[in-house]
């Protein structure tokens, strides 16, 4: 059953009043921000980390492109790109916009992509470092090209190589094509990763007749890794499949999907290739790792209050039902909020069935008394399906729903004098990518950080339908129309408008990213992110980003064109690592304003022919101070080491003696229980 609020003043009324509770208290019993950084691994979280891992001072702009060749040559493996869900997904052409674009969750996630994609995240690491970057198509396959000193060179990821002359510079795509001996010929010069794939003749294959067009926009660069635990709280990470024979791993689950047909090939087994750079492999062959969350709530004690998002009507008993209404003729509910850097996935059984997907989200506990409902919402509140009814014990699996999820909040809902919880569980489990986590390679250096920052996702899928999008939204600005083609969904009167979502925080905002995709192809076209702390009086821009006009030689040739935008309080300012470099760009802009507890995210267009397709999330930080007290276990095969972080220290440096690469087995963080 799905309950919907009815209009916007309603939300807003409710948003604000679901949220009372306002910002953490110093010493509440969460651990908000966590990370654990690994001095043999770059720092993965974030584009700003990573290009802070692989850049050097000095560095020529070859080398910065060669340092991002080599990244992400040995982050990423050749599979078919995974496509999370959508609207679109039963639309022709699908896969246009359903496969998996953000740079940061392609890392971290998956570790594995195919050319189209893979070619992306070049370009989008590209632009990161200052760089302009594109993506062309070739013979039965694409390849990126990184611009500097005047010219385009070729670094293709995907079939893992690019090309040195013997005076050790980087020839494009055209002029291997006018010159084969370039890729054909070896010698001293040549990178020691040359076209492991398909080897260079099958590269030449690909690229003997040259770049047919050119395509700049396709990349975004918006997901968070922001990590928080409540008391009693432990977060796994593995470094190889678990769970088998039943393996655990995300699957597009529709028919027509490219991902789910190579996973056919290889049923039960989940992504893997051969073949490989991959840093980390389970054998000899590039597979992925796998993470599970679980929360077992310490309702005994007050502070499990502390992990309550927000309640209504609701006091802490010492005796079960330890959650207890506060007034008996009236509801009382306790919201969750559950952000995970990794998407949920469960066990498939028939791949492209995803009803039968289990394992992935479990949610399980003990009302009082038969009056008592489970809800989940995936859209911070604006509407919730029920999931269990009728009280006492409960053990739902909910992984149909949350499946490639990122975001959700789950409620547990009573009344009456005997009702109320009395036990609470959550288990949320998925893949995850190995070569991105923070291993031990013999004597390592480990850093633990806490952010104090707690994060909120809100992720509307516009492509549903325009009533969809309009209950979703906080305001459309120059609204024309709603098509359901996947080229544009959202047309603007006089190719000018915009797309305005509002997100409340509990607390001060600190950090917002947000990512989307146009559709549009016309010079003139600039297409961009803003944000507004002042309820839309005032605007700063992150990114504006022109449709590619000044590379004669291929001009921009493609309709999809992605932005990401960030706004960021202690650096002052609002920005994007992602935006196309040209005339007109907007890649920066001055914070004129300190942000509170709520911003507006407005995906704009102006001149040319932009249409809005996709809301990739909007990523809200906000402060959150904790106190409680932590374990980082960091586990090899033949050895353990366990690290305790007190409750005051905000970061912390330690020495892991452990086993090589190839041993490692998981690296866990546990909040200790009140």
């Amino acid at each position: 059953m799905r309950h919907f609020i009815g209009s916007m003043a309603v939300w807003a009324a409710c948003a604000v009043f679901l949220l009372a509770p306002g910002p953490a208290a110093a010493g509440e019993a969460v651990a908000a921000g966590v990370k654990v950084v690994s001095d043999k691994n770059v720092d993965c979280s974030s584009a700003e980390t990573i290009v802070a891992g692989i850049l050097k001072p000095g560095m020529s702009d070859q080398e910065k492109a060669e340092a991002i060749f080599y990244f992400l040559v040995h982050r990423l493996y050749h599979h078919n790109a995974p496509e999370e869900p959508s609207a679109d997904k039963t639309r022709k052409y699908s896969g246009e916009v359903t496969k998996l674009m953000d740079t940061i969750k392609a890392l971290n996630v998956y570790g594995y992509a195919i050319c189209g994609s893979q070619s992306w995240y070049v370009n989008f690491m590209a632009n990161a470092v200052g760089l302009k970057g594109r993506i062309g198509g070739v013979d039965g396959h694409t390849v990126p090209e990184i611009k500097y000193g005047g010219g385009w060179h070729l670094f293709d990821v995907d079939m893992m190589g690019f090309v040195r002359r013997k005076d050790g510079t980087v020839p494009s795509t055209d002029e291997i094509k006018a010159d084969h001996s370039l890729i054909l010929e070896t010698h001293e010069k040549t990178p020691d990763i040359y076209f492991k794939y398909d080897k260079p003749k099958g590269e030449l294959a690909c690229l003997h007749i040259g770049l047919q067009f050119g395509m700049y926009g396709r990349k975004v660069g918006a997901h968070s890794m922001n990590l928080t635990l409540r008391a009693g709280e432990k977060f796994t990470r593995w470094f190889t499949r678990q769970w088998g024979p039943d393996f655990q791993y995300y699957a597009s689950p529709w028919a027509g999907s490219e991902h789910l047909s190579r996973l056919n090939k290889n049923r039960g087994q989940g992504p893997n290739r051969d073949l490989t750079y991959y840093l980390y492999k389970e054998g000899n062959v590039a597979r992925f790792g796998n993470w599970e969350l679980v929360y077992d709530a310490p309702l005994a004690k007050p502070a499990c209050l502390d992990g309550i998002f927000a309640k209504t009507n609701v006091a802490h008993a010492a005796a079960a039902p330890f959650l207890r209404a506060e007034k008996d003729d009236a509801p009382a509910e306790v919201v969750y909020n559950y952000y995970s850097p990794y998407g949920c996935a469960g066990a498939p059984k028939e791949l492209p069935n995803p009803d039968d997907d289990v394992g992935g989200a479990v949610l399980e506990g003990e009302f009082a008394g038969g009056n008592g409902t489970v809800s989940i919402s995936l859209d911070c509140g604006k509407s919730w399906q029920d999931v269990h009814t009728g009280g006492k014990t409960f053990k739902v699996d909910v992984t149909p729903k949350l499946a490639a999820r990122y975001g959700w909040w789950v409620k547990l809902a009573f009344q009456g004098a005997a009702s109320g919880v009395k036990a609470y569980k959550s288990t949320f489990r998925g893949q995850c990518s190995p070569a991105s986590l923070p291993f031990v390679d013999g004597e390592t250096k480990m850093t633990f950080t806490r952010g104090d920052t707690d994060c909120i996702l809100y992720q509307p899928d516009i492509s549903a339908s325009e009533d969809e999008l309009k209950r979703l939204a906080h305001n459309l600005e120059g609204f024309a129309s709603f098509n359901e083609a996947i080229s544009g969904h959202v047309a603007f009167t006089g190719n000018k408008g915009g797309v305005v979502f509002k997100v409340d925080a509990p607390g001060e905002i600190t950090r917002v990213t947000a990512g989307g995709m146009f559709g549009s192809r016309k010079g003139g076209t600039f297409n961009g992110i803003q944000f507004s702390l002042d309820d839309g009086k005032t605007w700063v821009t992150a990114c504006k980003q022109p449709i590619a006009k000044d590379e004669a030689d291929h001009p921009e040739e493609h309709w999809m064109q992605c932005v990401d935008g960030t706004l960021d309080a202690a650096a002052g300012k609002a920005y994007s690592l992602g935006c196309t470099p040209g005339e007109g760009a907007v890649r920066e802009s001055k914070l004129e304003r300190t942000p509170g507890k709520s911003v507006l995210v407005k995906y704009f267009t102006e001149g040319g022919d932009g249409r809005f397709i996709r809301c990739d999330g909007i990523y809200v930080h906000y402060k959150r101070a904790g106190g409680v007290p932590l374990t980082v276990t960091h586990t090899w095969k033949g050895g353990k080491h366990e690290e305790k972080i007190g409750a005051g220290e905000a970061s912390k440096a330690y020495t892991v003696k452990g086993g090589n690469l190839a041993e490692n087995e998981s690296i866990a963080i546990e909040a200790a229980a009140p």
